[in-house]
This record gives structure tokens, sequence and C-alpha cells, in this order.
């Protein structure tokens, strides 16, 4: 992965990723995929290091970050 990359509905791959405030999750129907990535952001990784330590590959970990943006649970700060 090249770390100046643009993801296509998500940004940099080098961009930060962060848990939008006061959100409920319960009430978001969530994968199980997406979920686990939901789990793995902390403010302090970027997507980079999300799609390199999920487990899930470039591809699921993406598609995740994706829908869990769309859905306003997640932040990616440029």
């Amino acid at each position: 992965m090249a770390a100046d990359e643009q993801i296509e509905g998500v940004g940099s791959l080098e961009a930060l990723v962060r848990r939008a405030p006061n959100v409920d999750i319960t009430k978001a129907q969530l994968s199980l995929e997406e979920g686990f990535v939901f789990s793995r952001i902390d403010g302090a990784v970027t997507v980079a290091q999300l799609c390199e330590t999920s487990g899930l590959g470039k591809d699921a970990t993406l598609s995740a970050i994706r829908r869990l943006s769309i859905c306003n649970l997640v932040v990616v700060q440029e």
C-alpha cells in the first residue's frame, strides 16, 4: 500500500480514524466485521494500520470503514 494512496469513500491511507462523538453503536445494524473494525478504532490509528492489523484484509477493512463513516459512527481525518 502506497502511503499517499487515496481510497474512494475513505480518503488517504495515512488519515487517522476516530470514533464520532456521542454515538450509540447499539442502534447501528453492523456486520461482525464492521463491529470488529469499530472496536479497533481508538483515535490514534490510521486507515493503513487498521488494514494491516485487522486480520480481515485490506478490502474488507476498507469496506467496514466506509460503512462506519456512512453511518456517522467514525470520522476519517485527513
